[in-house]
């Protein structure tokens, strides 16, 4: 009994093991598809069986019990139709997209989890394609498509939504049209980004259950807010900005209350800001500005306790009052413009202490700035322009360094001496009648006269021992100076004292004449001069004599000097942006204000991509947000107002750099004249010059004021962020009467006393006497050997149409104190450069020059003739020159962080540590300066010289081209421009070394050599002897054969880099240095690729041309000698001419430079 019960225990036991074995096996279909999930042994069986028969396969467990397995004949058949279904699918969308980096598309593409598809091209520039194949049955699914940057210029595929695990569509930044379709919400779609095409229509109102993020801003859809979003309970983000739709924000939206992120800016809506919004109780950003909503801002705002940004303009409607923004205490960005806010501003801003942006400006705030503001010590602009405020303005506000616009408003008190005094903008700030001219509304004349009648006293006891000179001192105009400021020069008045019937004596000698008396003190006294030291006498203004007024204003905004229409455009050229009033030549003004959050060191002078048309259009002055311009001391009457535009700023090709839409409102005298100005609409093109006239412009006090100001509208992103708000290319204003006589100038008011027959008497006499000195002087020139080097400096001269100022050697020596040896910072080839501060307190170089050489003259004129007709941002800028006697003299602007040499291969106690961020920053300017020369200048320049030494670094670090002096038109035709070959070796590109051949590429490769330099950190070459050194191109090729193109970056910047914007940025090095010039890029070409605006192609290293076996052994030594020779410059001193390292900044004579200064023999670079 007990073996028999024994027996079947065990029977049972190994029933139930079987069953359980069994029980573990899979179904069918899961079984075959995955054999993983089976036991080892019985999964290689099963595997091996299948791969050996297609018929039915059996296989001992047990003592005669059997697994069955069958084929997956049919299981595998619909796996590879599902899979090419897929391929197919996605060629039918590349199709679609019109997108040519998807190639060879086969059934192996995703099993690698869709790496094939990858290709980088820089930042935000790539195409990316991300597959799962962990869903059952092994089968791969599509879960991400990303298409960035890439300027597609196809539709949407509607087979999208056949992809039936799709979850992100990033289709950012393209040339894509058309609509949305509807089939895509079959896909699982949680993130769809469509920033930055030219999609229109409606967005379709499917069943996107699953969507988390929707951005779609900056396109061109149009259409009421679809309700059904509101159904979308899982959205998190909706950016919809830049678009055009209408309507009410619906009220199912109040349902969204997973929403951290909402923006509606720019579109035409209607309605009031929904109560809902409150419900939004994890929102983080808000944006609102120009969305054309009415106000008030709903009180559940204050509900709102995660806000960082919440930007709110432009709003129609009563006043209300200041919101409750208290328990906001994470806010970063606060915009409330323009949204009739009235009240004071409440103490509880300064307890949010995060904020970097507080703007507040065009509203009805009134009592005083509070003080627990200053707590709030991290805001970088704070605008309270427009308002109301009253009261002193806080002193810690004139001695902050960070923007403040404090302008239009009711201040009566202020202890600041200057309409701007650091960064903050007080102009038109006042009531009080005791201020500054500019502090007060509506820039009234009479405190600021452009000219005045001045009455001179000066004693016997005054006069020197020659009586022919006479010294004197002038009343400073500004309290804040001292009561005597002394302005001293020297001149003669003998022959004036026996000429002028109007002088007499009273107690001395008394004169009056007509003089220009400026802002901060008296400028010009015509004939008189001022000398060093200070006597009792002194000038005094007559009270009531008559203030001379403008009538007419023309103005290049942006630009230099220019003439256009038979008129002179004055130069604009003031950087100042953010919080700025800048007043130039007493006539006009302007004042800028708004920041770009993005990038707050952002350029407000922008010039143009590629203008055919006048001068006038080539450059233009933007702003972020308001723009205002002046005419000053205006007589009363009316003017007609013309208005240049031309958009510069956007492309004119089938790329998202050409979707940008700029709007702006146009007022002139406070009065609206243009609503949402759209220049490109306008104008019906880019870079088409357009004009606006306004007549009968009226002048009642003596202030025109033309007023562009940014309502919020437009797009904002492209073609980067930032890119918006007004834009003006030059300003004209003339009257529509005849001016009075008592506007004329003195010469013509005198002209106007004086008998025609005098004049013509004086005129003979003049003109005589002049004749016989001219005469006398070149009979003295030709006696001592000199007519001839005059005559030749006459020959360089002549046709160089200079558009430059004029400095009078005397300025020169008064800025660098008699060119004393402590202002000296530099030696050239061709003489010394000393630092010099101007009267106005502008800090130059002045590069003294020596003519004794035809060479040198021929340099000079060579780069005074060059520089004068080219400007630009990324060009170092040329104040002026002076010619005296055989001294030939250049006036540039001071660059205080030296060179890019100089920053990265200096004494090591000189250098700066520039992280990447900035060394790209640097390659970009450098890029945009080369791009101006070879193809938006109307001269087309090839520079010739590009290295780190001729790349100068402003106080801000941006980038300037300098040393024009080896510089050539690639117009062979003009003749001025020097034309010998010329370069630095290491640095020529080997056509031009070699053969002489010179086009704008060999400017690309010199710029791929620098930049090479930028990212490692090293010279071009070490080379002190003769011995073999280290040259950087050959390094870079070495490490691109080997793979490890990486190595090359400099070990100083850590691992603070994107790595593939990196790569990518070598690349485009790498092509500039391409031993064939046409296979060089454009540097257009250079600035879309390092911008991240075009793709950059991997490079493929060709064999190097100086070691190739086919190559003659004299040549391939040459070329070696020419890329790696290091002995300086082809032309010797012209290596380091005009403006370069040594030049128009201080170097430092310990930094190891390996060069003879006198004999310019140079040894390393």
């Amino acid at each position: 009994m007990s073996t028999m019960s024994s027996s079947v225990i065990f029977v049972g036991l190994l029933i139930g093991f079987l069953a359980l074995s069994c029980a573990q096996l899979l179904p069918l279909e899961e079984e075959i598809s995955n054999p993983r999930r089976l036991p080892s042994g019985i999964a290689k069986i099963k595997h091996e069986a299948f791969k050996s028969s297609s018929e039915p396969t059996k296989m001992e467990v047990s003592r005669g019990h059997l697994i069955r397995l069958r084929p997956a004949t049919s299981h595998r058949s619909e796996y590879f139709r599902r899979t090419h279904d897929m391929m197919k699918t996605l060629e039918t969308i590349s199709r679609k997209l019109r997108n040519p980096h998807w190639k060879n598309i086969s059934q192996s593409s995703c099993q690698d989890g869709g790496a094939g598809f990858f290709k980088y091209f820089a930042k935000q520039i790539f195409s990316k394609v991300t597959c799962k194949c962990s869903f059952p049955n092994n089968t791969c699914h599509v879960t991400i498509i990303e298409m960035k940057g890439l300027n597609l210029t196809g539709v949407i595929p509607e087979e999208l939504g056949n992809l039936t695990e799709l979850e992100k569509i990033d289709f950012t930044r393209n040339y894509i049209s058309g609509s949305i379709p509807a089939s895509l919400s079959r896909s699982p779609i949680r993130f769809l980004y469509l920033l930055g095409n030219r999609l229109s229509g409606l967005i379709p109102a499917g069943d996107f259950t699953l969507l988390r993020e929707l951005e779609l801003e900056d396109n061109q859809f149009e259409g009421p807010l679809p309700h059904d979003l509101g159904r979308l309970t899982q959205l998190e983000r909706i950016v919809l900005s830049g678009n055009n739709f209408t309507g009410t924000i619906p009220e199912s939206y109040r349902n969204l209350k997973n929403l951290i992120d909402f923006r509606i800016g720019g579109s035409q809506l209607s309605g009031k800001i929904p109560e809902f919004i409150g419900n939004w109780s994890k929102l983080q950003k808000l944006d609102l500005q120009g969305a054309s909503l009415e106000g008030p801002i709903p009180y559940t705002i204050s509900s709102l306790k995660y806000v960082t940004e919440l930007m709110i303009s432009d709003l129609n409607g009563p006043s209300m009052p200041f919101p409750t923004l208290r328990y906001m205490k994470g806010i970063r960005i606060l915009i409330l413009r323009n949204c009739s806010i009235s009240g004071t501003i409440p103490n509880y801003l300064g307890e949010l202490t995060n904020l970097l942006t507080l703007d507040l400006s065009y509203n009805k705030l009134t009592g005083e700035i509070p003080q627990t503001i200053e707590r709030a010590s991290q805001i970088s602009f704070m605008s309270l322009s427009n308002n109301i405020l009253t009261g002193e303005v806080p002193i810690w506000i004139l001695q902050s360094k960070r923007y403040r616009d404090l302008s239009y408003n009711n201040f009566t008190g202020s202890p600041s001496v200057s309409c701007q005094h650091l960064p903050v903008n007080l102009v038109s700030s006042h009531s009080s009648l005791d201020n500054l001219w500019c502090l007060k509304k509506d820039l009234p004349c009479s405190s600021k006269p452009k000219y005045s009648t001045c009455t001179v006293f000066f004693s016997a006891s005054d006069l020197h021992s020659s009586p022919h000179h006479f010294w004197c001192t002038v009343r400073a105009a500004q309290p804040s100076l001292p009561k005597w400021q002394q302005l001293l020069r020297r001149a003669s008045v003998a022959s004036e004292l026996r000429r002028h019937k109007q002088w007499r004596r009273v107690n001395g000698l008394q004169v009056e004449v007509f003089c220009s008396c400026g802002l901060l003190q008296v400028l010009d006294l015509q004939m008189f001069y001022f000398a060093s030291a200070a006597p009792s006498s002194f000038v005094e203004f007559d009270a009531d004599s008559p203030n001379i007024f403008d009538h007419s204003i023309f103005i290049n905004c942006g630009g230099r000097k220019t003439k256009f229409d038979g008129h002179t455009y004055e130069e604009d050229l003031s950087p100042f942006g953010p919080s700025h009033f800048v007043s130039s030549a007493q006539e006009w003004g302007y004042s800028s204000t708004g920041v770009d959050k993005s990038n707050p060191d952002a350029n407000y002078i922008v010039t143009s991509l590629n203008i055919t048309g006048p001068d006038l259009y080539q450059t233009a002055r933007i702003a972020p947000l308001s723009l205002k311009y002046y005419g000053l001391c205006m007589l009363k009457g009316n003017y007609k107002v013309r208005l240049y535009f031309s958009e510069i700023m956007f492309t004119d090709d089938r790329t998202f750099s050409s979707l940008g839409r700029r709007l702006f409102d146009i007022s002139i005298q406070g009065n609206l004249v243009l609503k949402d100005f759209n220049i490109m609409e306008e104008a019906r093109g880019v870079g088409k010059g357009i004009v606006r006239e306004f007549d009968n412009v009226t002048v009642i006090g003596s202030t025109l004021e033309i007023h562009l100001y940014w309502a919020g509208k437009g797009t904002t992103a492209i073609p980067y962020t930032g890119v918006y708000g007004p834009l003006i290319s030059a300003i004209s204003v003339t009257p529509n009467f005849e001016p009075p006589k008592e506007t004329l100038s003195y010469l013509e008011r005198i002209r106007s006393h004086v008998p025609i027959g005098t004049m013509v008497g004086i005129g003979c006499a003049i003109a005589v006497v002049i004749i016989a000195i001219v005469l006398l002087a070149l009979v003295i020139l030709w006696k001592r050997g000199l007519l001839g080097r005059q005559k030749t400096l006459e020959d360089d001269l002549k046709g160089v149409e200079l558009q430059t100022r004029k400095f009078t050697f005397t300025q020169l020596k008064d800025a660098t104190t008699n060119f004393d040896q402590a202002n000296k910072i530099g030696e050239g080839g061709f003489g010394t450069v000393y630092k010099g501060i101007l009267v106005d307190g502008t800090l130059i170089a002045v590069k003294q020059l020596s003519s004794k050489s035809k060479q040198g003259n021929r340099e000079f004129v060579n780069e005074i003739g060059m520089i004068s007709a080219l400007q630009h941002p990324h060009l170092v800028n040329l104040y002026g020159c002076c010619i005296e006697g055989n001294q030939l003299y250049l006036v540039y602007e001071y660059m205080e962080n030296n060179s890019v040499s100089h920053a990265l291969f200096g004494a090591e106690e000189s250098q700066l540590k520039l992280d990447w961020p900035t060394r790209h920053r640097i390659c970009v300017g450098i890029a945009k300066g080369l791009a101006y020369l070879h193809e938006e200048s109307s001269l087309k320049v090839i520079h010739r010289d590009i290295k780190a030494t001729n790349v100068l670094l402003d106080r801000h670090l941006n980038p300037k081209i300098s040393d024009f002096g080896l510089a050539k038109l690639a117009d062979e035709d003009k003749t001025h421009i020097s034309t010998r070959a010329a370069g630095t070796f290491g640095y020529m590109a080997p056509e031009y070394a070699l053969r002489g051949h010179l086009t704008d590429k060999a400017d690309v490769y010199s710029f791929g050599i620098v930049v090479l330099e930028i990212i490692s950190g090293k010279k071009n070459s070490t080379q002190q002897t003769n011995a073999e050194g280290f040259y950087i191109l050959d390094w870079a090729h070495v490490l691109k054969s080997e793979g490890n193109l990486m190595n090359l970056v400099d070990p100083k910047l850590s691992a603070e880099f994107n790595n593939e914007e990196m790569l990518a940025t070598i690349n485009v090095a790498l092509h500039c240095c391409n031993s064939t010039s046409k296979l060089r890029p454009t540097m257009s070409a250079v600035v879309n690729m390092l911008e991240g605006k075009a793709a950059v192609e991997e490079f493929v290293l060709d064999p190097n041309p100086s070691t190739s076996d086919n190559m003659d052994p004299t040549l391939k030594k040459l070329f070696q000698f020419c890329l790696r020779g290091g002995a300086g410059s082809v032309e010797g001193p012209s290596n380091d001419s005009f403006a370069a390292l040594d030049d128009i900044h201080p170097y430092n004579p310990r930094s190891g430079r390996q060069d003879d200064r006198k004999g310019r023999k140079w040894h390393s670079f």
